[in-house]
């Protein structure tokens, strides 16, 4: 990356807070995942470890229960070891083969003795099965079954999303978008942020369009601040990938540093959005939807100051150097209240009243 491309501030005017417990429930996570043998090879597992995602779930549930973040923090090492495990470029199964155990996956994930894999051979399948044994005793039925068809769409946004790496193509903004939105993982951890805080959503309120909009734009914004703040390690300014700045050089013809401004200002506009539109609707929530809702401002929040300080996209010196003049702004880039250009979600503007 130019040494001029510095990450853009980020917009998020919402409190920081991380949960006591979050190292000890950190490296409890990692034995769990070196017990499982996760991930492609011990040296992949180190990688995994380093992240520190354990971190990530005490900072985006900082009032969540001891039992609730660890679920959370060792669903991040399973999550994290899947994506890695689907972009390593010697991972050549045939995309065909890839959709199969991406269904039987689900399908182990909603009946875990379904028998679909064998289990000592596949360790990303012997974790949901614990992880979904777990899950049983922290939620209800009605958020187990939540869980399992946003995991769904989780799936299917990856195969989607892996149809275009497998093609070599770079899809344009309105379809990047879409595909974001499902990948970045923000809608399953939503649906997990009533569990591990102990409170339940009535199916009515959270299925609200205005409510659902919600969701989408925290999911996005999570996946954009990614594709930020991860920029200077997932490209090195020269090869287009995943992300938006990639996708806006694309498709515009930008240069790094106007593609990260663009990104910026556009995160920016969701974010604002966001802030407004959920005002607008915790002034007639039920308690459980408002601390829903200031449930998803803490995942926006702890998912930025994860980003920025984890080794994952830190791993040297200078990538370091370049994350350390990144930080936090005041004011947003682009407060507009017109809808961005992308049909797919031009919708949420038309939940303000």
């Amino acid at each position: 990356m130019s040494p001029s491309a510095h990450i853009p501030p980020f917009y998020c005017p919402i409190p920081a807070g991380i949960h006591p417990a979050a190292y000890e429930i950190n490296n409890r996570s990692i034995e769990w995942m070196n017990r499982l043998n996760l991930g492609i090879s011990a040296e992949h597992r180190q990688k995994l470890a380093a992240g520190k995602f354990g971190l990530l779930a005490s900072l985006t549930s900082p009032e969540g229960t001891a039992d609730g973040v660890q679920w959370s923090s060792d669903w991040l090492y399973w999550s994290f070891a899947l994506d890695d495990a689907r972009d390593l470029p010697d991972q050549s199964r045939p995309l065909e083969e890839v959709a199969a155990h991406t269904a039987k996956l689900q399908r182990t994930l909603e009946v875990p003795c379904s028998d679909l894999i064998k289990l000592e051979e596949d360790p990303l399948a012997e974790g949901i099965v614990d992880l979904m044994g777990r899950l049983d005793v922290l939620a209800t039925p009605t958020q187990r079954e939540r869980f399992s068809n946003t995991m769904r769409q989780y799936f299917f946004a990856e195969l989607w999303e892996t149809s275009l790496h497998r093609r070599g193509l770079v899809p344009g903004l309105n379809e990047w978008t879409s595909i974001r939105i499902g990948v970045g993982g923000g809608l399953v951890a939503q649906e997990l942020a009533p569990i591990v805080n102990v409170y339940e959503v009535r199916s009515e309120e959270m299925d609200a369009p205005p409510v659902r909009a919600l969701m989408e734009m925290c999911a996005l914004l999570t996946a954009w601040d990614n594709d930020l703040y991860s920029y200077h390690v997932e490209t090195n300014g020269q090869v287009l990938g995943f992300n938006l700045p990639d996708v806006l050089r694309h498709v515009n013809g930008y240069s790094v540093h106007e593609a990260l401004g663009q990104a910026a200002a556009w995160r920016d506009r969701v974010m604002h959005l966001f802030l407004r539109l959920r005002n607008q609707v915790s002034a007639s929530a039920s308690p459980a939807l408002r601390r829903f809702l200031h449930n998803q401002g803490q995942w926006i929040r702890g998912n930025i100051a994860w980003g920025l300080t984890s080794n994952r996209y830190s791993p040297d010196a200078t990538t370091r150097a370049v994350r350390s003049q990144t930080g936090w702004s005041s004011q947003p880039r682009d407060s507009s209240l017109d809808p961005l250009p992308l049909p797919s979600i031009a919708w949420w503007w038309e939940q303000l009243s």
